[in-house]
């Protein structure tokens, strides 16, 4: 299958037939969503051999009460934090809770006390962090999958572990070497549970990628750009013919969680990499030319899945299906003492299908935007259910919304600021489950993102994200002192990360921004700034303050993502601007003793803006800001 094929296929959508269409919506219009009755019996959905088969999920709640009996049987005989056993599986219990499986709170409580007070855990007394107890061993391989494990409970299930998590964050920066992968002292490998570097690099970016979220600290996005650009440099040599599928597996969901989305050529290739592997049977295999197994498929379904893509892919369809078909009455898919791993992914693979499935026509993750967009959301229950409504949100507000499981709109994104922008569409079952994609779309000429900062080796490195799926020209740093240009610097632009490193030992100590530019013949088609102190962080809490807080949606509805953030000094001038993560988080670095306002801008949205006061060596927390 060719990229071409496979990113039609990516594209691609079942109708459900029978469905009225709902009125459109335009992106600067007041849109008031419609009242709809709740369903009266299962509404009539298209069906491949899983998509909308309530079989599906009853195979993975029967994996799922496999897996917490088997891995606490384990549990019990083996004091201490397994790396494999406790983490994949706090991640498959993360990931199923998040969708609506019935998930044993007290089992979940168990392993995260394991991973966090037990013996080799997190915080077990010893201050030795995440490790193989018994030989004190086995440390860049225990923070890997604890991160990653942390990192997902940390997404989806509650803050209990969010100190946790930002801890292991900064211990997996000890093994990111120049080349910007993760190298471990011990060159641990053990497949199919260790596969070495590539994995390793993998779960630093999972765990990095959620410290960011939590915190809204722009050093996280320097070291996953850096560890981006390893991937990058990987994927050069790649050939679908002959790599592993276990390390496009980690390698995709790597560049996933550093911002990598379909629109991107190295993400297609891996994706068309990976589906080349699928056999007859739509299974996979832990080695080219095996028979398929429950490793091998639940891995590569999970790591798919986390892309958006659905059992609507023929792809998907039939690796789910062979793990429905393979599974044991038990609950699990063979006996012997590999049981317990392959139970794991399998698992993993089938808990990522939500109650409702959502296949969205017409837009593409990382899209950039314009004109008016013919976009057909289709929802289908998993659970046997009738679909209530379907709803079409654009920076949190709604644009367009109707009764029933497809919502066909025209958007118009003449509107649209150039920037990111974030679309979201939600679906509702008759029993008020709800579940949603979302969508990171960009309007204007804006292809530079993430920027970041971070100190590093005695210097400061500058990352920032191209999304040009075909770049061209150069990409310019400028650093300035004041308003004088101080140093400078270029290369070709490459897709994806782009990473920049200045030692300016003349400056240490002093404010500066940085100023990253994309050219086109000579032309600046894009800027985008950040200020920052040339120092160590250590040094730089001695002088200034940090304030960091969250703006919060109506209704309880979240956080709001996207947002800008601006710090008005006494004379109401913005000395800082920042967007929020994803989660609705934000932080104010490097700030001056003094007292300001925080003000939040938000189309469709108000906000009070709110006083605060920063203190050198403090980090300031007002309350949550929350829109109107």
């Amino acid at each position: 299958m060719g990229p071409m094929s496979l990113f039609a296929m990516l594209m691609s959508v079942l109708m459900a037939p029978g469905a009225a269409e709902a009125k459109t919506g335009a992106a600067d219009a007041s849109f008031e969503m419609p009242v709809c009755e709740v369903p009266d019996g299962v509404a009539p959905t298209v069906k491949t051999s899983a998509l909308g088969d309530p079989q599906v999920r009853a195979s993975a709640q029967r994996g799922l009460s496999f897996l917490e009996t088997s891995a606490s049987a384990w549990a019990t005989g083996h004091e201490c934090f397994g790396c494999h056993v406790h983490a994949v599986t706090v991640e498959a219990l993360s990931v199923g809770v998040d969708n609506g499986y019935d998930v044993d709170k007290k089992t979940l409580e168990t392993f995260i006390a394991a991973m966090t007070k037990g013996p080799g855990g997190e915080r077990d007394g010893t201050n030795k962090g995440l490790r193989y107890a018994h030989g004190d061993s086995l440390r860049a391989a225990s923070n890997g999958f604890g991160g990653a494990a942390f990192a997902r409970y940390d997404a989806l299930v509650d803050s209990a572990v969010r100190d946790d998590l930002v801890s292991v964050a900064k211990r997996m920066l000890e093994w990111q070497v120049e080349d910007g992968g993760i190298s471990d002292p011990e060159n641990w490998v053990n497949t199919p549970v260790g596969t070495g570097r590539t994995q390793l690099t993998s779960q630093a970016v999972t765990t990095w990628r959620q410290a960011y979220e939590r915190t809204a600290d722009d050093a996280w996005l320097a070291a996953i750009a850096r560890a981006e650009g390893w991937f990058q440099t990987q994927l050069e040599g790649l050939s679908p013919e002959t790599a592993d599928l276990q390390q496009m597996n980690y390698a995709l969901t790597g560049m996933i969680a550093a911002g990598g989305t379909v629109s991107e050529g190295s993400v297609t290739k891996l994706i068309t990499g990976i589906s080349s592997l699928q056999n007859s049977d739509g299974g996979f295999a832990l080695s080219r030319g095996a028979g398929s197994d429950a490793f091998a498929t639940g891995q590569t379904m999970y790591t798919l899945r986390q892309l958006g893509m659905t059992d609507a892919d023929p792809v998907l369809a039939r690796g789910t299906a062979w793990l429905v078909k393979n599974q044991t009455e038990g609950g699990g898919w063979r006996s012997g003492g590999f049981e317990k791993a392959e139970a794991m992914w399998a698992v993993l693979g089938l808990v990522s299908i939500d109650v409702l499935t959502l296949t969205v026509d017409g837009l593409t993750d990382g899209q950039h935007v314009e004109g008016t967009l013919s976009l057909t959301s289709v929802a289908t229950s998993n659970r046997g259910r009738g679909i209530k409504q379907v709803e079409l949100l654009v920076d949190d507000r709604p644009i367009d919304g109707g009764c029933g499981s497809k919502l066909t709109s025209s958007w118009n994104t003449a509107g649209l600021d150039s920037g990111r922008h974030i679309v979201e569409v939600r679906a509702f079952d008759g029993d008020g489950k709800m579940a949603r994609r979302r969508f990171e779309v960009y309007a204007g000429n804006a292809w530079l993102t993430r920027l970041g900062t971070r100190w590093d080796d005695d210097g400061t490195a500058v990352t920032v994200r191209n999304l040009s799926p075909e770049p061209k020209g150069t990409i310019r740093l400028e650093l300035l002192h004041g308003d004088k240009v101080i140093h400078t610097e270029g290369h070709n632009v490459r897709s994806g990360a782009n990473t920049f490193w200045w030692r300016g030992a003349d400056h240490v100590g002093k404010r500066l921004t940085a100023r990253v530019s994309l050219l086109e013949g000579g032309i600046v088609i894009q800027t985008v700034t950040t200020s920052f102190v040339h120092a160590d962080p250590n040094q730089r809490r001695q002088s200034y303050g940090e304030i960091a807080g969250a703006i919060a949606l109506p209704k309880g509805a979240g956080g709001s993502a996207n947002t800008q953030v601006d710090l008005l000094n006494a004379n109401g001038e913005v000395v800082q601007s920042v967007m929020t993560t994803d989660e609705g988080n934000y932080r104010f670095k490097d700030v001056d003793r003094a007292k300001y306002k925080v003000r939040v801008s938000k189309k469709g949205f108000e906000a009070d803006d709110i006083e605060v006061e920063a203190m050198e060596g403090e980090e300031t927390a007002p309350a949550a800001i929350q829109l109107d």
